[in-house]
């Protein structure tokens, strides 16, 4: 049995692979897994004590500190299971078109690459998360890379500059195109912007390309 510990900027996801199938098992902030003072065992989604987990593999976009911390956890927890850190050897795992792409590229998109790559020569692959991500992959190598604001951060940053507006309310996740309330208007410019967004540079890039989409706010890639 293995553990999969995604550790991103915002949150860490965890699954779970036995028997050749994977299940996702919960998320928890970034913030908590790395705090000293919290204990993952704690989080009682399930028994981590009962689980016979031979191998740990973690990607991590954070500092090595506090993937110390995670590892040490862990180590309490699982005393026999081998734990490992998806390390960037992008001469073994994926190609660049230019070597400079080597020392840029985060270890979360080096990860989302490998797999692709091993069902496409050539595609676009989209990450929803703390920031939207699209990479994309031309004959079997990562050709460039856009960054562009996450959903959730563009709707915390706009909250932050127009004091009027109430920010406890949640995001439509498939809002009209033209809203009629308030909510509707900035649920539309936000998740449907970045629909467009997206839209516009796969148009632009390679239209025949086939598109992967993940990250932990999946879930507005509904209305795509």
């Amino acid at each position: 049995m293995k553990i999969f510990i995604d550790l991103g900027n915002s949150f860490a996801k965890f699954a779970l692979k036995n028997e050749n199938k994977a299940h996702f098992l919960f998320r928890l902030k970034t913030q908590s897994v790395v705090d000293p003072s919290f204990e993952i065992k704690s989080f009682n989604l399930f028994e981590f004590n009962k689980l016979d987990v031979k191998e740990i593999l973690i990607c991590s976009v954070r500092n090595a500190k506090e993937n110390q911390i995670l590892e040490f956890k862990l180590k309490s927890i699982f005393k026999n299971a081998k734990i490992d850190f998806f390390i960037h050897k992008s001469q073994s795992l994926v190609k660049f078109c230019q070597k400079e792409l080597t020392s840029e590229i985060g270890l979360d998109i080096v990860a989302n690459a490998y797999y692709v790559l091993h069902k496409s020569k050539n595609a676009i692959f989209i990450s929803l998360g703390t920031a939207i991500v699209i990479t994309q992959i031309k004959n079997s190598s990562i050709e460039g890379i856009s960054i562009y604001p996450g959903i959730y951060q563009s709707f915390k940053n706009f909250f932050n500059v127009v004091a009027k507006i109430e920010s406890n309310f949640n995001i439509i996740k498939i809002p009209p195109i033209l809203g009629k309330t308030t909510l509707e208007s900035i649920s539309s410019s936000l998740v449907r912007g970045s629909v467009f967004l997206l839209k516009g540079y796969i148009d632009e890039i390679d239209k025949t390309s086939d598109i992967f989409i993940t990250g932990g706010t999946i879930t507005f890639s509904k209305i795509f």
